[in-house]
């Protein structure tokens, strides 16, 4: 692929530096696997817009953010912008700092600054003092004497206590890391935000702050999330990824934005099943014509009511041709231009569970549960029945237990007569083509093939390793895999990290039609108050 770089917006004397990403004829595919992401797109992004950025899982939005903040060199077309970016998810490069130290870092070279001017005053030599006058402007230039204040501000407008500031980052929980480091990004002045899936490892609440944190904010970003409730409070532009070749903006909340585009998708279906009959239509008739044809002739042919010229019959059979191929040409035109309209139009497939065939009517019963780490108690006087067809869902914040009671039910759960389906929070592949590891799990490809379909993965995925899936991608595997097996019992944690809205969305209707029996735990509150029978908040 042609290497192209990055152009940056000057400024021209006497014009204003317009605060805008520009994208011009942006073509980028993958490698290894080939795979085509974008075509021909442009786009164009006001800075100060709070942009909400969707699409289905493996539409590219990752590899967008990763396309502005310059991460991927190699593509066609421009990419227009000015100043800089900053990214999350990231690395901390020191766990052991304790918050403010860390905060500090991320905004500039703080700390080593502040190193340097105590070392200087310390020797008090002449030259010693001329270094501290030169890097004590420098931090004041940077906001040196104010990144305290604005340290603490961003802590407490997150939600957290300044007493935070005092620990080690490496003990926090994993909420608590991500307000953090959300926290530490607003800091870094001039540094646009880019947020890609920034309400992983966050409970309800954490994502309410969160999304009241961002809506507070007077500077724009850009934010890819599938949590519908979040993102509902957080923007006021959206970008949806529709294919490789379409991408559309919208100013407006993102509620109005899903009612339009489900309205407009009820619009294009019944348009694409027509388009599908008229085809039909146009081929049958094709067909009935030339064979008419073709019998007239041939009754012709072998009349005995007249004396047959030969010679006319071929030139008649010969003009007849013509015109069939003629018709067919004209009609073949017709219907590739008509599949060409039905093949812009995604098909759709249900997600169905399996119906289940165990008798057994009490699935599952807890009495009194004590789950303790060390001296801690994490989980006490827990108690829980789940009886066939009951969807439980288990919420609170971080660190409530959720996961160790779920975890408990795992390892000592036993039933010759339920088979259970568990999915663990986080997913992990070995390095395996997709093929292979269904093969070693006795999984039939085709039978499983058609039923990926159903979370819009198709053809080419079984060929592909595991570990080059995005992790929207792995976590619809987890959950094709979970459902094909058949259980009788899902018990899930976390199902939705990276999920799509369309993906969530279908998993909610094939859930509330089939009704399987299911204990669960999730964070997107409206999933949950959908799809739950009981609620248990711990």
């Amino acid at each position: 692929m042609k290497k192209t770089m990055i152009t940056y917006k000057k400024q021209n004397k006497g014009e204003e530096i317009i605060d805008k990403i520009i994208i011009k004829n942006l073509e980028f595919s993958y490698d290894y696997p080939f795979k085509t992401i974008f075509e021909g797109i442009n786009l164009e992004i006001d800075k100060n817009w709070k942009t909400v950025l969707t699409g289905r899982n493996g539409r590219g939005k990752t590899t967008l953010l990763d396309l502005i903040a310059g991460k991927h060199t190699h593509y066609k077309g421009e990419i227009l912008k000015n100043g800089e970016f900053s990214y999350f998810p990231y690395q901390v490069s020191n766990e052991n700092l304790v918050v403010r130290e860390l905060m500090k870092n991320m905004a500039g070279d703080f700390l080593e600054m502040e190193k340097l001017i105590q070392e200087y005053l310390l020797d008090g030599t002449e030259e010693s003092l001329n270094k501290y006058g030169e890097v004590e402007e420098k931090y004041k230039n940077m906001g040196g004497y104010e990144i305290g204040a604005s340290i603490e501000k961003e802590i407490q407008d997150i939600g957290l206590s300044l007493d935070i500031l005092e620990k080690e980052y490496r003990v926090l929980s994993g909420g608590e890391k991500t307000k953090i480091k959300l926290a530490a990004l607003f800091i870094q002045n001039g540094k646009f935000p880019l947020l890609d899936e920034p309400t992983n490892h966050l409970d309800i609440y954490g994502r309410e702050v969160v999304a009241q944190y961002l809506r507070n904010k007077e500077s724009g970003f850009i934010c890819v999330s599938h949590d519908e409730s979040f993102l509902n409070k957080i923007g006021d532009h959206i970008i949806n990824i529709h294919s490789k070749r379409g991408i559309e903006i919208k100013k407006a909340e993102f509620s109005n934005f899903r009612k339009e585009k489900k309205l407009i998708e009820s619009k294009d279906f019944e348009k694409n099943e027509a388009l599908k009959k008229e085809i039909k239509k146009k081929v049958e008739s094709f067909r009935e014509k030339c064979d008419w044809s073709f019998e007239a002739e041939k009754e012709k042919s072998t009349s005995t009511a007249a004396v047959v010229d030969k010679g006319y019959i071929g030139a008649r059979a010969a003009s007849l041709m013509k015109k069939a191929k003629n018709l067919e040409k004209r009609l073949n035109k017709d219907i590739q231009e008509k599949k060409s309209l039905v093949e812009n139009f995604e098909k759709n497939y249900e997600i169905k569970f399996f119906e289940s065939k165990t008798k057994v009517k009490n699935f599952l019963r807890i009495d009194k549960l004590n789950i303790s780490f060390g001296e801690k108690n994490i989980v006490e006087n827990f108690s829980l029945d789940v009886e066939r067809g009951d969807r439980v869902a288990l919420i609170g914040p971080n660190g409530c237990g959720k996961s160790s009671i779920i975890k408990k039910i795992i390892k000592n759960f036993y039933s010759s007569q339920i088979k259970i389906s568990y999915i663990e929070q986080e997913i992990f592949y070995e390095n395996e083509i997709l093929k292979d590891y269904l093969i070693r799990q006795k999984i039939d490809l085709s039978e499983f093939g058609r039923f990926l379909a159903s979370f819009d993965m198709r053809g080419e995925v079984l060929y592909k390793n595991l570990l080059e899936f995005s992790q929207g991608e792995k976590r619809k595997i987890a959950l094709a895999l979970s459902i094909y097996s058949k259980s009788d019992f899902y018990i899930w944690d976390e199902p939705l990290n990276f999920l799509d809205l369309d993906l969530i969305e279908k998993l909610k209707e094939a859930i509330l039609r089939d009704k399987p029996t299911i204990l669960f735990v999730e964070h997107d509150i409206n999933f949950v108050e959908k799809i739950a029978t009981k609620i248990i908040k711990l």
